[in-house]
């Protein structure tokens, strides 16, 4: 029979043990991104390797389910006049503030994807009607971390539809 000072010990040593495995399972796993940055994330990965069908799969996953709280929240930025986000480096402040718009920023940029996809694979119609999407959401912004600054997947895709001599209705 064990002793009750030793018994003791050794219940103290396994939790000792079973709590710094925890922490150290804690310390190793990295915070999920939300379902709308991880499409938009897939759909950027799958566009730099030139599978443009499934970089146009992920955004639209994004865009099935996210897009009616997009078009509220642009809505309601725009109602309240509030100002449209600046491109390019900001303060800590103003990136809080844009990233916190996460739904509308991965709903815009995937519009901007698909049309960048159906640019890659001759489909200029598409593309132009992808781009229309992106261009009316003129509160999101897209973060590049390259260069640790935003930019506007609308004003993008204006400028990708002048390039093509696109016009939205």
């Amino acid at each position: 029979m064990i002793k009750k000072p030793i018994k003791q010990l050794i219940i103290s040593i396994l939790i000792v043990v079973i709590a710094g495995g925890i922490l150290v399972v804690r310390a190793s796993t990295k915070p999920q991104l939300p379902l709308n940055a991880r499409l938009t994330q897939a759909a950027w990965e799958a566009y730099n390797k030139k599978s443009y069908e499934q970089a146009i799969k992920k955004a639209e996953e994004c865009i099935d389910e996210f897009q009616p709280a997009a078009i509220r929240q642009q809505r309601d930025l725009r109602e309240e006049n509030t100002p449209v986000p600046p491109e390019g480096s900001v303060s800590a402040d103003k990136k809080e503030t844009i990233i916190n718009r996460g739904v509308l920023n991965d709903v815009a940029t995937c519009w901007f994807i698909i049309g960048k996809s159906y640019e890659k694979i001759e489909k200029q119609q598409e593309a132009i009607q992808a781009y229309c999407m992106a261009a009316k959401f003129t509160y999101a912004r897209t973060y590049d971390p390259s260069w640790d600054g935003f930019w506007s997947p609308s004003q993008s895709a204006m400028d990708r539809l002048d390039s093509l001599g696109g016009k939205c209705k």
